[in-house]
């Protein structure tokens, strides 16, 4: 997949916390070149804001 360079922000877009949802899967992206060529992904499981022990 390739995206326009245009269609891409130089800068974090933050979710609000109210709209994350318990059990979702959440992805960080971001790139490590100027050039915004190469991404790093990292994923994210959401367990709330009081998750259990263990």
């Amino acid at each position: 997949m390739q995206f326009v360079r245009t269609d891409l922000k130089p800068y974090a877009q933050p979710v609000k916390a109210s709209d994350l949802q318990v059990g979702s899967v959440y992805y960080l992206v971001n790139f490590c070149d100027e050039t915004m060529s190469t991404p790093i992904i990292e994923t994210i499981v959401y367990l709330g804001t009081d998750p259990p022990a263990g």
